[in-house]
């Protein structure tokens, strides 16, 4: 059973060596996200993330590639809570969004499930020889116990460089 995570645990997380390893920075109008709440029921912690090139690598016609995301992290003080947060987030977020093909995943938690969606979208004025860009979103939910972890990546890339930019984003939410 866990217990009460600590208030600076966004330090901890690794997105930084993320960035580095993907030769992105962090702009400089963001400030980096995290959120800490202690409830009746459970502890709750959210670190988030953007980025950016410094080139035109993986630009859009929508402008320059950003990958952005988060980590969210709750401790239930009672493990049946867990299960149903667990239950709930894998319906609406990993089965329930058109074209999703979720995968179990195994490591040291009780139960996980991964899915990486992949969308095209052009903009709504573009001529019909555009060929528009791929929404991308990687997200990876995992349960231990009476912890709940959701880690979720996005970012918008050309259609030829889906593949590349989706191993970017999983390298965010391993």
């Amino acid at each position: 059973v866990y217990a009460e995570p600590p208030e600076n645990l966004c330090n901890q997380v690794g997105f930084d060596e993320v960035m580095a390893r993907w030769d992105l920075s962090t702009p400089s109008w963001d400030q980096p996200g995290s959120d800490y709440d202690a409830s009746s029921t459970m502890w709750y912690v959210r670190c988030s993330f953007v980025g950016v090139t410094e080139d035109d690598r993986f630009a859009t016609v929508f402008g320059g590639f950003r990958p952005r995301g988060a980590v969210t992290l709750r401790v239930h003080h009672e493990v049946t809570d867990a299960l149903k947060d667990y239950e709930q987030d894998a319906r609406n977020y990993f089965e329930r969004p058109e074209g999703s093909e979720p995968v179990e995943v195994t490591g040291w938690w009780d139960s996980g499930i991964a899915v990486t969606l992949n969308r095209h979208m052009a903009p709504i004025d573009a001529p019909i020889t555009e060929p528009g860009a791929a929404s991308l979103n990687s997200r990876l939910l995992v349960r231990h116990g009476n912890l709940v972890i959701v880690a979720y990546a996005q970012a918008e890339a050309p259609l030829e460089e889906a593949d590349a930019v989706t191993d970017l984003l999983e390298d965010f939410v391993a």
